[in-house]
């Protein structure tokens, strides 16, 4: 299929969570056989069965057309093909990865690396009212638009990220669910000491980061906030001040609380909010013990019951 696509074809999923251990799979013979259409997938928390629906219908419609994936947890893996265009047809991963590739010292720009799949988004479905573009928000559409007006990249799925919490755990200490960060910290001391940790996580893997984002952008506001990311203040300027906002050191200091006191630097870090071998967890592992009940908050992503469904 090479011959037929000389450029690859990019589908992103955007905000995705889930980061694998392994990997399955190489690169088969039929790579050059243009009568294959050869795909490499990270699955992570999604799966790959929508995409083999979506390759069925494709090989019903075009007899002569066979679909091959090579599947892997490993975001790593699936984008490695960007550095080699010859290898896949079409390249499925998540945006932070694909966007290092491509501007990999290689290649001159986007239009050198990827297709253009800007009919995509000019695209109307049956059924609908308008183009996809007009169904997407205008943030992501944005980041889905390079600076030469050309669209790369496209969102097949979005997950919220979040602090997640065990009903029961909270029922049985008469606690109810935390609204201000202020409540959360009471809400926390009220596990110190105790078996059951106030929350739970993984050393490898950040999903506090967004967390932190929010309560940032709660205490300066929104305008503040998105204009920190043009580097721009409140007002419009470009100043130095927007790295000394009130706001912004608020939300740190609260990660700082949250994941700092009982530093698993401490002898006494079990009689903080987290055990101290937290740290030393893969992400699967701590979301296994959280779900055990060995906390009573864990920050997760949306596939949080998805991906451990098979262990209960």
């Amino acid at each position: 299929m090479k011959n037929l696509l000389k450029r690859i074809g990019i589908f992103c999923l955007c905000f995705t969570v889930i980061f694998g251990f392994s990997a399955c799979g190489g690169a088969a013979d039929y790579r050059n056989d243009p009568n294959v259409l050869h795909i490499s997938i990270w699955s992570g928390g999604y799966g790959t069965e929508w995409l083999k629906a979506v390759g069925r219908a494709y090989e019903e419609k075009h007899e002569n057309i066979t679909v091959k994936y090579e599947e892997t947890t490993l975001r790593e893996r699936a984008i490695i093909p960007l550095t080699n265009p010859s290898v896949y047809d079409i390249v499925i991963s998540d945006s932070f990865m694909t966007s290092k590739y491509a501007k990999h010292p290689q290649y001159s720009g986007y239009d050198k690396t990827f297709h253009s799949i800007k009919e995509v988004f000019d695209y109307t479905p049956d059924g609908e009212s308008g183009p996809i573009r007009s169904k997407m928000s205008e943030n992501v559409l944005d980041w889905c638009t390079s600076d030469d007006g050309e669209n790369y990249f496209i969102p097949v799925s979005s997950s919220l990220w979040g602090l997640t919490y065990n009903v029961d755990i909270l029922a049985a200490e008469g606690i109810a669910v935390p609204r201000t960060t202020d409540e959360m910290k009471a809400a926390f001391d009220r596990f110190k000491g105790k078996k059951v940790k106030a929350h739970i996580f993984s050393g490898y893997t950040d999903y506090w980061q967004p967390i932190v984002y929010t309560w940032w952008a709660q205490y300066d506001g929104l305008k503040t906030f998105n204009n920190f990311f043009k580097g721009q203040t409140v007002d419009g300027e470009y100043l130095v001040d927007i790295f000394g906002t009130q706001g912004r050191y608020e939300a740190v200091k609260c990660a700082e609380d949250f994941l700092g006191y009982g530093s698993f630097s401490s002898e006494n870090a079990d009689d903080g909010y987290f055990s101290k071998t937290a740290t030393g967890l893969e992400y699967m592992p701590a979301q296994l013990k959280y779900l055990q009940g060995e906390a009573a908050f864990m920050a997760n992503g949306g596939l949080l019951e998805k991906e451990k469904r098979a262990s209960f």
